[in-house]
């Protein structure tokens, strides 16, 4: 912009009053200014078009879509347990407890239930076992299972951590922890369409106060294990796209 003022600007002999240049400067400093606002946002919603952020979810309704169901991975027996995993569908880490399948079956039925009730889609769970996925390929297995069945998209779920409390309901020496989460995956383009992700370890009101609805909610009670999982999946349900209004 200087080089645009030196080419287009006044003769050098020319010495412009203190007052005019100054306002001059003033108007061409604003006009600089707005110009490069202008260049900025251009650029970035270009950006924006071109680039769209990775996993960004597809805005699509799902009302009434034709999904699958695989039975949750237990990631502890399956990726390793009591250490750092990656989802096989959105490469986030997370860290495993101990192997539990009976936990990774128990959680499959549950969400199969609240998602019928809740939304208006139609599920089908389909018997394949998690352990069987080759690795790297989960997604791809995945998305020819959704196909076959001739579904609109298929529900995908890893459960990390399924602890149960140590203790009863107003007294425990170890509190429930259950951590998991879900992803839909678009059977047209194998994108990410929604995902719910449920990470919580039970804690006394007096070591968190965010907690009071919960609290509250729960009866000033720890929960078990089980309970805390069909909480976790009233809460992920609650942004699925094709919930009843």
């Amino acid at each position: 912009m200087t080089r645009a003022r030196e080419t287009c600007g006044p003769d050098d002999n020319f010495q412009m009053p203190v007052s005019d240049h100054f306002r001059k400067s003033k108007s061409l400093a604003a006009v600089e200014v707005c110009l490069l606002v202008a260049i900025i946002a251009s650029g970035c919603a270009t950006t924006r078009n071109r680039h769209p952020a990775k996993g960004q979810a597809n805005v699509r309704d799902w009302s009434g879509a034709r999904l699958i169901m695989l039975p949750f991975m237990d990631a502890a027996a399956v990726l390793g347990a009591e250490t750092g995993v990656r989802n096989p569908f959105t490469r986030r880490v997370y860290l495993t407890g101990k192997p539990d399948p009976e936990a990774a079956a128990m959680l499959t039925g549950m969400f199969l239930n609240s998602l019928r009730k809740l939304a208006d889609v139609s599920v089908k769970q389909v018997n394949y076992d998690p352990e069987l996925w080759p690795r790297g390929m989960e997604r791809e297995t995945a998305l020819e299972l959704a196909r076959s069945y001739n579904a609109d998209g298929v529900l995908a779920g890893c459960l990390y951590l399924f602890r149960q409390r140590r203790g009863k309901r107003y007294s425990v020496v170890e509190p429930a922890a259950v951590a998991f989460d879900v992803v839909l995956l678009d059977a047209r383009n194998g994108r990410i369409a929604w995902k719910g992700v449920f990470i919580e370890t039970q804690q006394a009101l007096s070591e968190n106060l965010l907690s009071l609805g919960d609290f509250v909610r729960r009866g000033g009670r720890w929960l078990t294990a089980e309970e805390l999982a069909r909480d976790g999946i009233e809460k992920v349900l609650k942004t699925f796209p094709g919930r009843r209004k």
